[in-house]
């Protein structure tokens, strides 16, 4: 594929065929038990072995579920990821991917949004336990919700005023919490 982006988070798990997946200009091996999470952040691209048969499982979530479950756990620096699964967590990835999908099929919409995002965030989960983290969550609810506004729309210039009036603090305030 061409060098794209997306508007929201992606997990894939690949299963079948191998290749790289170049993120944010870094070239990442892939193979069967491979998990990728990336943020609307990340730039990428895949690239399959010719003549081979590839499959990959994808799910694509909002960034509700990442700012409202995920965020005490991780930040946007942990992204992407780009591990491969142990044979344990690549079968729970596959039970996870396979329920995803029947619950597709369901047909009480809310319960099934429910049980579909414990599902993704289960994922997220089991990638982030590969990965190793050197960051740790941000505690302050003024920074977290003003990089998301931040990241969000960085092709926008903005001021310091604009995203303090985002978040609902004066500028000052703002300015001395995010130093």
């Amino acid at each position: 594929s061409k060098t794209h982006w997306h508007s929201h988070f992606l997990v894939s798990l690949y299963t079948l065929g191998s290749g790289v997946q170049t993120v944010n200009g870094v070239d990442y091996e892939i193979t069967p038990g491979c998990i990728t999470v990336l943020s609307p952040l990340d730039f990428h691209c895949n690239t399959i072995e010719k003549d081979v048969k590839a499959s990959v499982c994808t799910v694509k979530f909002s960034d509700k579920i990442f700012y409202q479950k995920l965020g005490d756990c991780c930040t946007l620096a942990d992204f992407p990821i780009v591990q491969k699964l142990s044979e344990e967590d690549y079968n729970t990835a596959k039970t996870l991917f396979s329920l995803l999908l029947s619950e597709q099929k369901k047909g009480d919409a809310r319960a099934s949004e429910l049980f579909a995002e414990t599902l993704i965030e289960q994922l997220v989960i089991l990638a982030l336990r590969t990965k190793d983290r050197n960051t740790q969550a941000i505690s302050s609810k003024v920074i977290r919700d003003a990089l998301i506004y931040i990241h969000y729309n960085f092709k926008k210039d903005f001021k310091v005023e604009e995203v303090a009036k985002h978040i609902g603090y004066s500028a000052n305030y703002f300015s001395t919490q995010f130093k």
